[in-house]
């Protein structure tokens, strides 16, 4: 099984992308890089991920937001160029736009 999965669409009439990853692995981060430069001159709107510093987290009746998103700041574009560093265990959601 991939530990890593990626998935993008792109909207062409409001010129907005999404891109969807998973780092499946239980012990390690992962840094994506990611040729977007065929999006044109597009900007990182939001980079979100859920995921938790203890993997077995769970959210419950008296922790209900124990996981939950938040904004990852490691996403970065460069020249065409997205990067960005995925938590164990995660799922992540970043926004491309204008």
């Amino acid at each position: 099984v991939s530990q890593l999965d990626a998935v993008a669409t792109h909207d062409a009439e409001t010129g907005e992308s999404a891109v969807f990853l998973v780092n499946r692995n239980a012990t390690e981060s992962a840094t994506v890089t990611i040729d977007v430069s065929a999006l044109g001159g597009v900007r990182v709107l939001s980079a979100d991920t859920l995921s938790d510093d203890d993997v077995y987290a769970k959210n419950t009746l008296a922790e209900p937001e124990r996981v939950a998103l938040h904004a990852n700041p490691t996403a970065a574009l460069t020249e065409g160029t997205l990067t960005i560093e995925l938590p164990p265990v995660s799922w992540t959601a970043v926004s491309l736009g204008a």
